[in-house]
């Protein structure tokens, strides 16, 4: 490719043989020119190598710079940071493997419309969530909320590139290491543009671990230079009491009885951040 990718789409896996492919198949089916693919896999121990090298001259055929690296890394935000090495294109996504673009002219519409002014320096919109009881459409909070949590979906966001080399992954929050990123941005005066479309969908991991949740939160307390309070340490001994009797209870309860109250509450969270 003669051309400076617009966008570089960057994946790290590990032992994604089961889902990686769904993820190059969003790529593949962008209508938008130049991009780049870069896969960054963890030293995968099953068929994610095989994958990845046979379907490189799909990439190569549709005109897409295809890169790939497969070794041990230090972590997920390790392996973000080789692909931001890597990558040669103006913007940054990062997509999941099990997550993709949500149709074919996503890159097209946020990127062949518009030009953006150079103080903007994160594109983000919608989020498909994709769980076991069907799919819900998440529209980001308001931009503000980046001061308490992550207003939108990392999937659906595209960053400068110059943005991210010269501010890579912090890697000492293993958990919230984009969260970090973002808000420091936020705070140093950073430009945000919300684009009203889908761009991703992401396969949520039904009740996924809330001990990892517990280490997210403690993460962004560093972030927010609030971990050493009492009274964040009271909330967090409370969480975590919470948390310990929740998983209690799901261990007492019949798991479709558990399945239906998340599915409610759920609902309930997604309807109501909808109208708000």
């Amino acid at each position: 490719m003669n051309h400076i990718p617009e966008v570089s789409i960057i994946t790290v896996c590990r032992n994604a043989e089961s889902c990686l492919g769904s993820t190059m198949d969003s790529i593949l089916a962008q209508t938008f020119q130049p991009i780049e693919y870069i896969v960054i896999d963890g030293a995968s121990t099953d068929r994610t190598l095989a994958l990845i090298k046979e379907r490189e001259a799909a990439f190569r055929s549709r005109g897409i710079a295809f890169r790939w690296l497969s070794e041990p890394d230090g972590g997920i935000y390790d392996a973000m940071n080789k692909g931001i090495r890597l990558a040669s294109g103006r913007w940054l996504n990062f997509m999941n493997a099990g997550d993709g673009f949500h149709d074919a002219e996503v890159l097209a519409d946020i990127f062949s419309r518009e030009e953006y002014p150079s103080e903007v320096g994160v594109i983000y919109g919608d989020t498909e969530l994709r769980l076991s009881f069907g799919s819900v459409e998440m529209r980001p909070k308001p931009l503000e909320y980046i001061q308490k949590k992550m207003p939108f979906c990392h999937q659906s966001t595209f960053v400068r590139a110059e943005e991210m080399k010269a501010h890579p992954f912090d890697l000492t929050y293993p958990f919230a290491a984009d969260y970090a990123f973002f808000y420091q941005y936020y705070q140093h005066g950073g430009g945000f543009r919300y684009v009203n479309r889908l761009v991703a969908y992401f396969e949520s991991e039904e009740g996924a671990s809330s001990r990892n949740r517990l280490k997210v939160n403690r993460e962004y307390a560093r972030i927010h230079g609030v971990d050493q309070t009492l009274r964040w340490r009271l909330w967090y001994v409370f969480k975590c009491l919470r948390v310990k009797l929740k998983d209690s209870l799901q261990h007492i309860f019949p798991q479709r009885y558990v399945r239906a109250v998340r599915e409610r509450n759920y609902r309930r969270i997604v309807k109501h951040r909808q109208q708000a």
